[in-house]
């Protein structure tokens, strides 16, 4: 199969990604939050809390779910850049395919990184990719989220409100409890799933918020 080829700005942009996705690894004092013992599992984040997957131990094991899109190509060589493969499509685009071959590296004992409400939005809203997933798999869903109150923590005029990290900004990425989804479930409960998910993300966010001094002096 012949190799997609991305347009120039695309490719330059991808290398600046690169830049920036080390640059925050190095400086960025990143505290993990009651991280999972659960394997493998699939990581559940929202699309602006993306920069926060390399929190995610075992990065030869972990696979991210991007866009085929040109910008998803700049996301998947940002990831690529400190180890986390990626697999390419959405539920709009080579979506099937995308998700046989998550399937697969389920099976083989691997993670997956998936943003719920990715690539496109609406903002926080789990699309139905990830509980099907969960369903078919019989892997975890484990909802995680990103947080540091500092300025330093940029917030960008994007529809999901991007995060990213500056200098020697304290974060603090807060892991919740794994979420098991059983084969046999009615399109309402499928919906309640979905919506557990969202609120559980939402609860952990109110939750770093509110206890984040807490969370980056714990030893």
């Amino acid at each position: 199969m012949r190799k997609k080829k991305y347009k120039l700005s695309t490719r330059i942009l991808a290398r600046f990604a690169q830049g920036l996705f080390l640059f925050q690894r190095i400086f960025t004092r990143m505290k993990v939050i009651n991280f999972p013992e659960v394997k493998p599992a699939i990581f559940a984040l929202w699309h602006a809390h993306q920069c926060a997957v390399w929190s995610i131990k075992d990065h030869e094991h972990l696979y991210a779910l991007i866009s085929n899109s040109e910008d998803g190509q700049i996301v998947a060589s940002a990831c690529g850049i400190v180890g986390i493969k990626s697999i390419r499509g959405s539920q709009k685009r080579h979506g099937t395919k995308a998700a046989l071959q998550l399937l697969e590296k389920l099976e083989s004992n691997n993670s997956i990184a998936i943003t719920i409400d990715g690539p496109k939005g609406p903002k926080h809203k789990a699309k139905d990719g990830i509980i099907t997933l969960a369903k078919h798999s019989q892997v975890p869903m484990v909802p995680m989220v990103w947080y540091c109150p500092s300025p330093l923590w940029l917030k960008f005029n994007t529809w999901d409100e991007f995060r990213f990290a500056l200098f020697a900004c304290r974060t603090i990425v807060l892991y919740g409890e794994p979420i098991y989804v059983p084969t046999e479930i009615s399109d309402d409960e499928f919906a309640t799933y979905k919506t557990k998910l969202e609120n559980v993300l939402e609860e952990l966010y109110e939750d770093a918020k509110t206890n984040y001094k807490k969370y980056v002096n714990q030893k």
